[in-house]
């Protein structure tokens, strides 16, 4: 694949997945309506964390050429029954341009 068939390629990708981002990114903002949502302080503070750090990876990932990624959902693991952030394996990029 020559560099102008990968940048095509890249840029095309690029305006799906961000579009996706940016609507995944409102509707997790949505949590915040409080008249239809709960979420504790700490549970608040835990999701900014990883929203924080994924953005910082994305950068980094950018930057590097390095890839990954992580999805996450909310455990209770500790003994005080608090809920915790757990990272868990994301889907494949494939998958995510399938939705």
């Amino acid at each position: 694949m020559t560099e102008t068939e990968k940048q095509k390629k890249a840029v095309d990708l690029a305006i799906k997945r961000m579009g996706k981002f940016i609507k995944s990114a409102r509707l997790v903002a949505n949590l915040g309506n409080k008249n239809n949502y709960y979420l504790t302080d700490e549970q608040q503070s835990k999701m900014i964390d990883v929203c924080n750090s994924e953005v910082a990876n994305i950068a980094k990932s950018l930057a590097s050429g390095c890839i990954g990624g992580s999805d996450f959902n909310f455990e209770e693991a500790d003994e005080d029954k608090k809920a915790e952030l757990r990272l868990q394996d994301s889907a494949t990029d494939d998958e995510l341009d399938e939705e």
